[in-house]
Parts: C-alpha cells; structure tokens; sequence
C-alpha cells in the first residue's frame, strides 16, 4: 500500500522471501488469492465515484456538516499541493497519531517518509503510479494534510492528518473535502477511502473485493503448531 509492486507475482515472491510472518491489514486485490497466504480477509472498504452527483449520496447531516467546515475554514485557509516538506509533517503528525496502538508496527512512518519523498521527486507527468501531498494552511501553519496514490483513475487516501489544535474549525472535514475536488478535477473516477475507521462510512459507498492477508513460511506455521509462538 506504501510502495506498490510491479506485479502481483513479484510481490507475492518479495513475501515469501522475507521468512517472517508479514501481515498485510488492507490494500489487496483479488489477487491475492495467487499469493498463496495464510489466511485473507475482505474488510469494508468505501469509495467515492468522481464521475457524476457524488454529494448527492451524503446525508443531509454530512452535507450540513460540510457546509459548517469550508464557512469556517474558506475564509483563511489556503490549499497547497505537492510540498516535500508537507510530506514530512504529514507522516510526523500520522506516527503520532498512532503511538501507542496495536497497529503501530503497520505504520511504517519512517519507511513512508523516505519512500513518498524519493518516488515524488523522482516522478513525471506520464509516471503510472503518482504521489501528491495537499495541506491546508493557516498563513504558514499546517493544519491538516493528506498524501494520495493516483494510478490507473483511482485516487487512494494513505495518509489524512489534522492539528487537533484547529479541530473548532473542522479542518479534517474540510481537508478530505479539498482533496475529493481535487480528485475530481484531476480527472480521476474514484476516491478510494480504504478500511476502517467509522467516518468513511459518510464519504463512500461500500466497494467489494479488497483484502488483508497473512504471509507467514512454513517454518513459522510450525512454531505455531508446536506452541511455540
């Protein structure tokens, strides 16, 4: 989800290789079934379709609670887009975010700084897979952020972030807002929201066929049939 794979046989190879259990939460194609895991999963996910109404889909309390977010926020925020150094921000703010939970060994914040700032420095116009970074300021001030994956006319959400220090004036509302119109004028057909958390619900319809998956050698699955782990 954080450095894709040229292909799902070369990522199902890069697996296995590794001779350690690797749990993948979300992200997964039909694909994985080819992987040969453990065991898979199919979580919920949710997705935006840029290509007509999508506001149309949200409740009236979302749209409510929108318009609440860009009132207060239009008035002295600005958008800026593709800014290393936002990158930087976003994944601090994200490793914060998570410090402390049973997920923390899947957050990677150090592996997604360096890989997002290498590929975006690196990528073109025509690059099949492209990051960009969208962060609204409050004069020179971040006060919330979000890093996407665009490829093949999906725009995926990897990072969304927020200074709880602004949370009165709903900057995670008006943040995910900016970066769905962005999407949108960019040309991309969908917003792709991932799983968890209960607020995609609000944003997105529900989309079938992503997985989480286990990874794990046969010598580990011993240990485990022994006791051992």
């Amino acid at each position: 989800m954080i450095a894709p794979a040229s292909s799902p046989a070369a990522l199902g190879r890069a697996l296995h290789a590794l001779g350690v259990e690797v749990r993948v939460e979300a992200g997964l194609d039909k694909s994985v079934m080819e992987l040969n895991p453990r065991s898979y999963w199919s979580p919920d996910n949710h997705r935006i379709d840029l290509r007509g109404d999508y506001e149309a889909h949200w409740s009236r309390n979302h749209r409510k609670n929108l318009r609440k977010a860009r009132n207060r926020c239009d008035a002295f925020m600005r958008l800026r887009i593709d800014d290393l150094d936002d990158v930087e921000w976003c994944c601090a703010q994200w490793a914060r975010m998570w410090e402390g939970t049973d997920a923390e060994e899947t957050v990677a914040g150090e592996d997604r700084r360096r890989f997002w700032r290498a590929f975006m420095k690196r990528q073109t116009t025509d690059s099949p897979i492209q990051f960009h970074s969208l962060h609204l300021l409050d004069g020179d001030r971040r006060t919330a952020g979000v890093v996407l994956m665009c490829k093949d006319g999906i725009a995926l959400g990897q990072c969304i972030v927020r200074d709880r220090a602004y949370d009165r004036f709903w900057v995670g509302v008006h943040m995910m807002d900016c970066s769905i119109q962005w999407a949108a004028n960019a040309g991309h057909r969908h917003y792709d929201l991932g799983s968890g958390q209960d607020y995609k619900q609000s944003w997105g319809q529900p989309v079938a066929g992503r997985y989480g998956a286990i990874f794990r050698p046969r010598a580990v699955s011993a240990l485990y049939r022994f006791g051992l782990l």
